[in-house]
C-alpha cells in the first residue's frame, strides 16, 4: 500500500509540474465589428476610462487601420504603449480634484487636450480613471501649458471679486430731524 501511495504522489507531482509550466492562454481582445470611426473612438475612450487598456488597444488598432490619420487614435495608442515619463517630465505640482471634475477635465485645463486623461492617469498610477474622487490629489506634470494654467488659476483666486451693483432696493427714509431750537442769544 505504501508503494501505491508513493506512485500516486509522484504522478500528481508530475501532473502539477506540467500544469505549472504550461502557459494559460487568455483570449486577446478583439475590435468590435461594424463601428464607424467616431463610434470606435468613443468606445476606446470608454474602455480607457474603465481601466481596460487591452480592449481599447484593440479598438484603436482597428481605428488606425481604417483611419490612419486619426490624431486622437494615435495619441491614445501612444498613451497605452509608451511610459508616461517619455512625454511628461517627472516634476509636477498637486491639484485637488473638485466635485464634478475628472481626469479629462484636468487634462483639458492643464494639458489643453482632454484625451490626455489616460496619460495623466498612468502618470498618477491610477488604473481606472473613472474611479477618481473629489478631494483626491492629482499630480500635474510641469509642462508649459500646465504651468500657465496654474498661474492663471492662482491669479484668479487672488483677484478681488468685482463689486456688484445693488439694484431694486427701496430707498430708506432718513429720520426727520427737528430743527434745533434757537437759543435766546440767537433770537436777538
Amino acid at each position: 500500500m505504501h508503494k501505491i501511495s508513493l506512485l500516486i504522489i509522484i504522478g500528481l507531482a508530475g501532473t502539477l509540474s506540467a500544469c505549472a509550466t504550461s502557459q494559460i492562454s487568455t483570449p486577446q481582445p478583439t475590435a468590435t465589428a461594424g463601428l464607424t470611426p467616431a463610434a470606435r473612438t468613443l468606445l476606446a475612450v470608454k474602455d480607457l476610462q474603465d481601466g481596460l487598456p487591452d480592449q481599447a488597444k484593440a479598438e484603436l488598432t482597428q481605428l488606425l487601420k481604417e483611419t490612419p490619420d486619426s490624431k486622437v487614435g494615435k495619441s491614445l495608442l501612444m498613451q497605452i504603449d509608451e511610459p508616461p515619463e517619455s512625454y511628461f517630465p517627472t516634476d509636477s505640482f498637486p491639484v485637488t480634484l473638485k466635485t464634478g471634475e475628472s481626469l479629462s477635465t484636468l487634462s483639458e485645463t492643464y494639458l489643453h487636450d482632454r484625451f490626455q486623461f489616460y496619460a495623466l492617469a498612468r502618470y498618477n498610477g491610477i488604473a481606472n480613471p473613472s474611479r477618481v474622487q473629489a478631494g483626491q490629489k492629482i499630480r500635474i506634470p510641469k509642462v508649459p501649458t500646465a504651468l500657465a494654467a496654474a498661474a492663471k488659476t492662482a491669479a484668479d483666486a487672488t483677484a478681488s471679486p468685482p463689486a456688484t451693483p445693488v439694484t431694486n432696493v427701496a430707498p430708506v427714509p432718513l429720520p426727520v430731524q427737528e430743527e434745533p431750537s434757537r437759543s435766546s442769544e440767537q433770537k436777538r
